[in-house]
């Protein structure tokens, strides 16, 4: 009988052995985590296009900078004072253009550095990893607050994003607007210049 309780609590140790065994190896489902992750690379990448938008800019600065130089070396009466103030609203224009596609370059290397986290972390979850790149054990908590970051920091730039873009179409409208009046001056120097 004694015999039979023995073997009875063997069997109940090695069941429970194989159960906490089992317990531990079993993988935390990350399916949800990886398409959140999924999701947020692919705004982002939509969002790089604005941004890629924001950045071609730069050709209509080089155009009103241009256009400024030329007038400033051709012009020689004394100028309208309405003149000058278009001019100089045309400059100032130039120099945001300027500050935007810097600015526009900054985000483009953040939002990729951004995406290659999202990538790595997503890369870990699918294939299992228990441990990130610094020796860090990935528990429930560590990918939770992982994603977490993640998140916020995308979102934070696509809200850049989107105001640059805002001030892109800004800028856009007002230099479309003044650079017919800014074309005709030099149009106009031009003629004088040739009689």
């Amino acid at each position: 009988m004694k015999n039979k309780y023995i073997g009875l609590a063997v069997f109940c140790l090695v069941l429970i052995g194989c159960l906490i065994v089992s317990a531990c190896n079993k993988k935390t489902d990350y399916t949800i985590e990886i398409r959140q992750l999924d999701s947020l690379k692919q705004e982002m990448d939509a969002s790089k296009t604005n941004l890629k938008s924001i950045q071609d800019v730069r050709n209509m600065a080089d155009s009103s900078s241009a256009h400024l130089q030329f007038i400033q070396e051709n012009y020689r009466a004394p100028m309208p004072q309405k003149m000058a103030e278009a001019l100089n609203i045309y400059g100032l224009m130039r120099k945001d253009m300027a500050s935007l596609t810097e600015f526009s370059q900054t985000l483009m290397n953040k939002m990729d550095t951004s995406q290659k986290q999202m990538v790595d972390l997503r890369q870990a979850l699918s294939e299992g990893a228990t441990h990130d790149a610094n020796d860090n054990k990935l528990t429930e908590d560590y990918v939770k607050n992982a994603l977490l970051k993640e998140k916020k920091n995308a979102e934070q730039l696509l809200r850049n994003v989107q105001l640059q873009k805002q001030k892109q179409d800004s800028i856009q409208n007002i230099f479309n607007q003044m650079q017919p009046q800014v074309k005709m001056w030099m149009d106009s120097l031009q003629v004088k210049a040739k009689n």
